[in-house]
């Protein structure tokens, strides 16, 4: 049930993404790049705890760049998964506010019209 929930959060943030850009179409890539997104935390944390080869931390800042980004943050805290290793979350919080202006650049530079 939680799993379940955490999907319906993605799932809201993702659709109110698509509308604060003004991208209709975005919605369906958003989405199924928070699945991926958040499938890879849920999937590098297993592989962590039996040992075995992980996903590459590249693979999950892109993926969390990408789009990913709602589904990464409630990966890492339902998971509990790269909360405390500092390189990591240096380039994750990096990658979040270079998000944030890029958004903010294009809604200034649409709504000029």
């Amino acid at each position: 049930m939680r799993i379940f929930t955490t999907l319906l959060i993605i799932a809201a943030v993702s659709f109110g993404l698509s509308f604060v850009i003004h991208l209709k179409p975005i919605y369906l890539l958003l989405m199924t790049t928070n699945v991926f997104t958040f499938g890879a935390y849920g999937i590098d944390k297993f592989l962590a705890i039996k040992g075995y080869s992980r996903i590459p931390e590249t693979v999950l800042h892109t993926l969390m760049f990408s789009g990913g980004t709602p589904s990464a943050i409630v990966g890492q805290w339902l998971f509990r998964h790269k909360t405390s290793k500092k390189a990591f979350r240096r380039v994750f919080w990096l990658l979040l506010l270079a998000q944030v202006i890029l958004i903010a650049a294009y809604i200034w530079f649409t709504s000029k019209r």
